[in-house]
């Protein structure tokens, strides 16, 4: 990812965060296209996806700020102010698009202005979406049904948040999955 300006019409430029999309890298594009669909103030805007030459790149919003990872760990009334930002970024994107982010952890939120800003959405789902094996994500910030597999819902990103409030507040990663009896599914869980 680059900083570089996008030339917009009669010399208008922008600041912009430059991703370049590997060939073949449907991920990223598609994380592109469905940005460039969500505007919430707390989502990172997405400008243009573009080919030039063979060779696709992004140009989305910049948050100077960095990722939250870098900032680790937050006073109290921070991680708190966090918290209430992606949970609107999440109502927005579950409420009014039936879309699941799956992959929410410091990393994935970036400081623009003051404000929290959801990144990273190569990994978005629709609600309920089936299918089986993995759903990608990050080991130890993603929920139990996730990482078996099951069908993700707006659940599956509130646990995230919260093992990231714990990240971002005590600067450790909750051990939450030596508990956990990964031979029952979600249906012997009655879950």
């Amino acid at each position: 990812v680059y900083e570089a300006l996008l030339l917009g019409p009669g010399g208008l430029t922008r600041p912009v965060a430059l991703k370049f999309l590997h060939r073949g890298d449907d991920a990223l594009r598609r994380e592109a296209r469905i940005g460039g669909l969500l505007r919430h103030r707390h989502l990172v805007d997405v400008y243009e996806i573009a080919d030039d030459a063979g060779q696709w790149f992004c140009a989305m919003e910049l948050c100077p700020g960095g990722s939250l990872s870098q900032h680790i760990p937050l006073p109290a009334k921070a991680v708190v102010e966090v918290g209430l930002q992606v949970c609107a970024a999440l109502q927005y994107a579950h409420e009014e698009l039936g879309l699941v982010h799956m992959d929410i952890k410091p990393d994935n939120l970036l400081l623009s202005e003051g404000m929290v800003k959801v990144a990273d959405l190569g990994l978005v789902r629709a609600e309920g979406f089936d299918r089986s094996g993995w759903y990608g994500g990050t080991p130890g910030f993603m929920a139990p049904g996730q990482m078996r597999g099951d069908p993700v819902d707006a659940r599956s990103d509130i646990y995230a948040l919260g093992v990231t409030l714990v990240v971002l507040a005590t600067s450790d990663l909750p051990n939450v999955y030596e508990t956990l009896d990964w031979s029952l599914s979600s249906s012997e869980e009655g879950a």
